[in-house]
């Protein structure tokens, strides 16, 4: 009897399950419009030019592509002739996803800096942030886009939510973002040095053949949030309290659910973050030297994630942990990496965190996770109150 009684519940609790996702699509808005990209052999892709919309049920924001693949004004000769041409760098943070094109912080900062002088203008900032960037994308953007806008101040817009994480090239584990678009890329020699090398997509059959045990196990965490994310459900409650404790404390073969995070913040890094921390070193290191080398000055700036911003997000998931994570020690980081480096660094979180507690509001999207127009606009102000503080401009 006892045997019936567990299958018809667990047939009840399946019945629920299925119901409650249902409901859960029913009530969902589907996106409408997407993003649309170019390829590009060097840095895999690009923002295909054009004008464009994008409406979830967080946000309705329209984007503009120039010639160059920025989601900006087009360039003009009078830009290349101001005195101040600000080139800002970086991923969706910075592109961006959630916001419009002129909510977007470069677009801000150059209001912020340059607003009062519409009748004879001083500077311009450039927006050369893509989606799905990472650090050693930014190196090539520079290096493709220098000579066409000679910039004098550099932002390098560094996004804690994957920007250190997603640096495994093929090989070791591959890229998160970007599939098997052709690229170059940069991995650590046998002697720590950089080296670049390119990639060239395989056919889907060779890929399953080479991929070995190693990779399989690398992207067992994110495999599993894939799955989840084909569930209503799952997106819909993925920032709650359970989903959080879930994510922290189940990680299968070792592996977290939120890696991104998981690498910014962990106190003892194993093997593949400390790899991760050391190439993104190297990177950044290379970008800096390259860009002073062209007459520029350079900005690091970190643009925190949610679990770095909001306590009930750090309580709630990595806080559980303080003996393995640091909710500061990416930033600490960061900071050695400008300062040994002699670049400027400009770290958004306290004046994210002191307006979240001054006015009890989120300033990123809680389910897309990416900064509102209003979270664009304190990234911009601090960057501005850098830029300032160290006479850059």
């Amino acid at each position: 009897m006892w045997v019936l009684m567990m299958i018809v519940l667990a047939m009840l609790f399946i019945l629920i399950v299925v119901i409650a996702e249902i409901v859960a699509r029913v009530l969902e808005d589907v996106p409408v419009g997407h993003i649309k990209n170019t390829p590009h052999p060097v840095l895999g892709w690009l923002p295909k030019k054009g004008n464009g919309r994008l409406k979830t049920h967080e946000f309705n924001t329209t984007y503009s592509v120039n010639e160059l693949g920025m989601n900006d004004e087009s360039v003009t000769l009078e830009d290349k002739k101001l005195n101040n041409r600000i080139l800002a760098l970086g991923d969706s943070h910075t592109f961006p996803l959630g916001a419009s094109t002129h909510e977007a912080w470069p677009n801000v900062l150059e209001r912020l800096l340059y607003a009062d002088n519409q009748d004879s203008k001083q500077g311009t900032v450039y927006n050369a942030g893509v989606i799905g960037y990472s650090v050693g994308q930014y190196l090539l953007r520079y290096r493709l886009l220098k000579d066409e806008l000679d910039p004098t101040l550099v932002l390098v817009g560094l996004s804690m939510a994957t920007d250190i994480y997603d640096l495994i090239p093929p090989g070791k584990g591959g890229f998160v973002y970007g599939g098997d678009a052709e690229r170059d890329y940069f991995d650590l020699t046998s002697q720590g040095g950089l080296i670049k090398h390119h990639y060239f997509p395989v056919s889907d059959i060779q890929s399953s053949d080479s991929k070995g045990s190693e990779e399989t196990k690398q992207d067992s965490g994110l495999e599993i949030r894939r799955i989840l994310g084909q569930f209503a459900l799952y997106r819909r409650f993925k920032r709650s309290d359970l989903a959080m404790w879930v994510a922290i404390n189940y990680q299968p073969q070792g592996k977290s659910m939120w890696p991104g995070m998981d690498t910014a913040l962990k106190i003892r890094l194993n093997e593949e973050d400390a790899y991760r921390w050391s190439l993104a070193d190297k990177i950044l290191t290379q970008l800096f030297s390259e860009i002073r080398n062209d007459g520029a000055n350079v900005v690091l700036v970190n643009i925190p994630y949610l679990a770095q911003v909001y306590d009930d997000v750090w309580n709630s998931s990595f806080g559980m942990k303080k003996d393995e994570y640091d909710r500061g020690i990416g930033s600490r980081r960061l900071a050695e990496i400008a300062e040994s480096n002699g670049a400027y660094y400009c770290d958004v979180t306290s004046n994210m965190t002191k307006f979240v507690e001054v006015n009890g509001r989120w300033v990123h999207h809680a389910h897309d996770a990416h900064p509102t127009a209003e979270g664009h606009n304190i990234i911009a102000t601090s960057i501005k109150e850098c830029i300032e503080r160290n006479g850059l401009h």
